[in-house]
């Protein structure tokens, strides 16, 4: 058997949370002194029925001597005196009179001068006649004259309940199914949103300078344009093609040598002023040994610059949509609210965004310091009319209703909790999973016209002994008018009685 320890404050609903994954077939709830479940034995009533109805055994422990009585009764032990709570519990009989107020106005018959009748004179039969005719006449007025107005004062006992239902779109509310009617909601929604950007490139221009080219060989060259020269790890680019003639041999002096030469201009493959050279650096001609052509920088190259700017990249376009559409999310209720009729309500984590259009004012690679999105997002979500839902709890409360009790018309008390997306339960912008709990009241089944066929033409004492039997009775009140002396009597006629049944709190 497993021992749960409760604490002063738990209600009936806590102690049930508490048991409910328990395994064990055998519970034993120690109770403590003062708790709040000794405020009406119904707590006690309901926990071991519910504990019951899932095929467990329940036990209570308290050393608190009110909290004793009420387990007396529950077990059928007699007790000295029960307490008043115990008395309007939903099923002991109550064995306490109720207070009670009795209210019988005094009346006397119509006095009638016989002497003033003008009767003949014909002995004594007149007389007997017409007192025959008085006393059958007072009778049928104390039979049918007298008017009884009862008032009944019952107390009202809580009843609390939680049903797990189903909300489906489009679905139909049915009390039996515990479905309730899904309405799909739909919106669109408009956000725009900026960021700095994160890509960097390196912007420029290139330099340009003179070459001059020495043929070294015995046969023109002919160098085309774009043919490449390379200082150091610089490239250059040929503007045009130019021929550098051949060597010139003297025919007197072999030694005596001219090169031939020729003048080109080249531009910097790339930006910067790292290919601003000076004047007389020696380039290498690509394809061409040394020892045939070489070239030479005429003065200092220029124009060659370089800076870094801020750009668009893409992970800027990636997060940007991502931020504006979680800036979106957390404006769906108020989108979806304005959507909603008087009664209804979203569905609480049922909805969904999905993005329609992203406008960016740039694209990946674009010079800029920050970048824009204006997104268009369609919003998905699930709701449920309240009437509808109270309707539907309002039929299933009635099956849960003890016998010989019927619900107060005290607006019950419902919360709604949306039991999320798991293994067992469902959430989405189409179904959902829900549990409902409602604290409503209950009092005695009072059913008038049953109790007017057990008052009728009983005298007072009868009549409040009936009366005070009635289960939960806190008070009540009789009045009979007129009164008629010896004849004080509960009226005979059904017609004549009427009952007020009010609740005490």
């Amino acid at each position: 058997m497993t021992i749960i320890e409760l604490e002063i404050h738990d209600d009936v609903i806590s102690t049930l949370n508490k048991i409910k994954n328990i395994n064990d077939s055998g519970i034993e709830l120690h109770i403590p002194e003062g708790s709040v479940l000794f405020e009406n034995i119904l707590n006690l009533k309901l926990i071991e029925k519910e504990i019951e109805s899932v095929g467990k055994a329940v036990q209570f422990r308290t050393r608190d001597e009110y909290g004793l009585n009420l387990l007396a009764v529950i077990n059928g032990e007699s007790i000295t005196q029960a307490p008043e709570e115990v008395i309007t519990d939903l099923s002991v009989t109550q064995s306490v009179a109720p207070k009670r107020e009795i209210k019988i106005p005094a009346i006397s018959l119509p006095k009638i001068n016989i002497g003033k009748l003008n009767l003949p004179k014909t002995g004594f039969i007149i007389p007997v006649v017409v007192l025959g005719v008085l006393l059958y006449g007072g009778y049928s007025y104390a039979t049918n004259a007298p008017k009884a107005e009862i008032k009944v004062i019952v107390n009202t006992q809580p009843l609390t309940k939680s049903v797990t239902m189903k909300i489906k779109r489009d679905g139909t509310s049915d009390a039996l199914a515990k479905v309730v009617r899904g309405i799909p909601i739909e919106a669109e929604n408009t956000i725009t949103k900026s960021i700095d950007t994160t890509g960097e490139k390196l912007i420029g221009e290139k330099a340009e300078g003179t070459v001059k080219f020495y043929n070294k060989t015995d046969s023109d060259i002919e160098l085309k344009k774009g043919t490449i020269l390379t200082y150091e790890d610089l490239e250059f680019v040929l503007d045009k093609t130019i021929t550098i003639p051949a060597r010139v041999d003297d025919l007197v002096d072999p030694t005596k040598i001219t090169l031939g030469e020729e003048e080109g201009t080249v531009t910097a493959k790339d930006i910067g002023d790292d290919y601003n050279i000076g004047d007389g650096k020696s380039l290498k001609v690509d394809d061409y040994k040394n020892t045939d052509l070489v070239a030479t920088s005429e003065g200092k190259f220029s124009g060659g610059t370089s800076e870094k700017v801020k750009v668009v990249a893409d992970k800027d376009l990636t997060d940007l949509s991502t931020a504006a559409l979680e800036e979106g999310k957390s404006q769906v209720q108020a989108v979806l609210t304005q959507k909603l009729g008087l009664t209804q309500k979203i569905v609480t984590g049922s909805a969904t965004v999905s993005i329609v259009k992203d406008t960016f004012s740039a694209k990946a690679g674009d010079e800029a310091d920050k970048v824009e999105t204006t997104q268009v997002t369609k919003i998905t979500a699930l709701a449920y009319s309240t009437d509808e839902l109270n309707q539907i709890t309002s039929e299933i409360l009635k099956d849960l209703v003890p016998e010989e009790y019927v619900l107060t018309d005290k607006e019950p008390e419902t919360n709604v909790e949306i039991l999320g997306n798991s293994d067992s339960t469902i959430l989405s912008s189409e179904e959902a999973d829900i549990q409902v709990t409602v604290k409503t009241f209950v009092i005695t089944d009072i059913k008038e016209d049953e109790l007017k066929d057990k008052l009728k033409g009983k005298n007072l004492d009868e009549a409040q002994k009936i009366l005070g039997e009635i289960r939960n009775v806190s008070t009540y009140e009789l009045k009979i008018d007129p009164n008629i002396p010896l004849v004080s009597k509960v009226p005979a006629k059904t017609e004549n009685i009427v009952i007020e049944i009010e609740t005490e709190n």
